[in-house]
């Protein structure tokens, strides 16, 4: 039956279900039939393609993922492109994010809240470590699996190898869990941002609020009250709204968390019980898949190409840090050179100026064929 489902890259993905969509794109379940697992690949929508900008974070978000290999950290597979449509191909997690827990089931106890925030904490640790900052750290960003927490999208990181950010994506994210720094898109972003953002996520799996106002002492102390003391400073120390009095580093706060779980047993912090998750096993059918699907496919109404292909194969970003052509399915990772990229109809070359020039196969041939002819004419002017 997966015959009659859609299929990327030539075939080796087959799309069997629709999990999400946000505002840049879908992800969707898929059976890699070269490996015989089942894989979660997200696309862009069809509208963002155009954009140089989404394309640049998109692109981004894989070369992150791919450089990041941690048990707290969703796994990335593959990238690429195909006709228009750019995807990711990553670790396939049938089961909530701590969004879809607190919306299923409602406040966490204090001991699951710290344990769902110690993990992601350890995954952004290893990110921080890494010279890799994640600025959009929330409960929809953090996946509840069978043995770990595991912290996703990747899509605002900032790092040091990070080439192609911009001034307009500086004061993204989701407001209520974005540091002070961040909402005035400052240059004081840094690893601390990630750290007020998940002292922000403990507050909310524990309260099941959101304040626009924690990083106001006078509201926490009022909001904070009536939780456990020990978390309640944790999470006090963790949105101070200056960076001098909050955690300096993620491996405090995690220090911290460990000792409010330190009568726990250190196999009890790393699995959660069948009544945490909720696996999500409905199958979809075909038809239905294959409707989503198409939606996201870089095509109109009329099945034609919403965009001029030249025109965005020519400007799909290059990652800076590519020494050389990179195939779709090749990760190009953070200490690598700046690069050109060519396909079979265009050559792309990102000028000193920011420019983009394009010199296209096509027209090459036809300048020669009129060209060359009138050389001819000329030279044999001269010698008549």
């Amino acid at each position: 039956m997966l015959d009659q489902y859609p299929t990327l890259s030539h075939g080796r993905y087959t799309v069997t279900k629709c999990i999400g969509s946000g505002g840049m794109g879908a992800v969707f379940q898929c059976y890699d039939q070269r490996l015989k697992v089942d894989r979660a690949v997200k696309v862009l929508r069809p509208e963002l393609v155009s954009r140089s900008d989404t394309r640049q974070r998109f692109t981004r978000e894989a070369i992150s993922m791919a450089s990041l290999n941690h048990p707290n950290i969703v796994q990335i597979y593959d990238y690429g492109q195909e006709a228009l449509t750019l995807y990711i191909v990553m670790e396939y997690l049938p089961y909530d994010s701590v969004q879809q827990y607190l919306d299923r089931v409602g406040l966490m106890s204090p001991e699951f809240a710290a344990r769902v925030c110690l993990q992601a904490a350890q995954g952004l640790q290893f990110m921080h470590d890494k010279g890799v900052i994640h600025r959009d750290i929330k409960p929809g960003n953090l996946l509840i699996a069978d043995k770990a927490v595991k912290v996703s999208d990747f899509g605002l990181v900032k790092g040091d190898f990070d080439q192609l950010n911009t001034h307009s994506d500086a004061i993204m994210g989701t407001f209520a869990f974005m540091s002070p720094e961040q909402r005035l898109g400052t240059k004081a972003v840094n690893h601390q941002t990630d750290i007020y953002a998940l002292a922000a996520t403990l507050f909310n799996c524990l309260t099941a609020k959101i304040s626009l106002h924690l990083h106001q002492k006078e509201e926490r102390t009022r909001l904070l009250q009536d939780l456990d003391p020990r978390l309640a400073q944790i999470i006090d120390k963790g949105l101070e709204a200056s960076q001098d009095d909050r955690y300096a580093s993620m491996s405090e706060m995690i220090e911290d968390l460990r000792h409010f779980l330190s009568d726990q047993k250190e196999s009890e912090l790393f699995a959660f019980s069948q009544g945490d998750m909720k696996i999500d096993t409905e199958p979809q059918d075909h038809e239905q898949v294959n409707k989503i699907w198409a939606q996201y496919m870089s095509q109109d109404g009329g099945g034609k190409s919403a965009f001029n292909s030249a025109d965005v194969l020519a400007s799909t970003i290059v990652p800076q840090d590519l020494s050389q052509s990179t195939p779709a399915t090749d990760i190009p990772r953070a200490n690598a050179q700046p690069s050109i990229q060519e396909d079979n109809h265009s050559r792309h070359i990102k000028t000193a100026d920011d420019r983009d020039t394009v010199y296209t196969s096509r027209s090459l041939k036809q300048v020669a064929m009129i060209g060359i002819p009138l050389v001819i004419l000329m030279v044999t002017a001269l010698f008549l």
